[in-house]
């Protein structure tokens, strides 16, 4: 076989059986050696959490996807943290204002207090983040009985 492998990676509940099947049956057509790796999807979640190596890599380079697209691998590893949610135009706008305000304060935070600056400046990059969310159509998960 040549030395230039295929490698998989399947996510979620297979019949191992039928995947080792189909494997063999590729291996032999295309004369290549295909190594795989299986995660059930809770796996695959836990070592997005962690930042395991393999799976930084994965995310972070060229893929060919058989089934699904990359929508759906980051949906995966979101472990449902971020879900469909539509706000109001106006709130998208408020949460701006605010992030402006903030890199504002911050700014002159910096000539007085160097604590409190980098604080300010973070609450911004929060409030503007979640104005993208928000824009894209998404928001984070409920966390304790209300959204943020």
């Amino acid at each position: 076989m040549p030395s230039s492998d295929i490698d998989l990676m399947v996510i979620g509940e297979v019949d191992m059986d039928a995947l080792d099947r189909a494997i063999d049956s590729i291996e032999e057509e295309l004369s290549r050696t295909v190594n795989y790796t299986l995660f059930d999807v809770e796996e695959w979640r836990e070592r997005v959490r962690q930042g395991h190596s393999f799976v930084a890599d994965v995310l972070t380079h060229d893929k060919i996807f058989l089934i699904g697209d990359e929508d759906d691998l980051s949906a995966l590893g979101t472990g449902g943290l971020i879900e469909p949610y539509q706000v109001p135009l106006e709130e998208i706008r408020d949460l701006l204002d605010v992030a402006r305000r903030d890199v504002k304060t911050a700014e002159e935070l910096m000539n007085i207090d160097l604590d409190w600056a980098p604080i300010v400046a973070y609450n911004a990059a929060l409030q503007a983040g979640l104005a993208f969310m928000y824009a894209k159509g998404t928001g984070p998960e409920v966390l304790i009985g209300t959204r943020l």
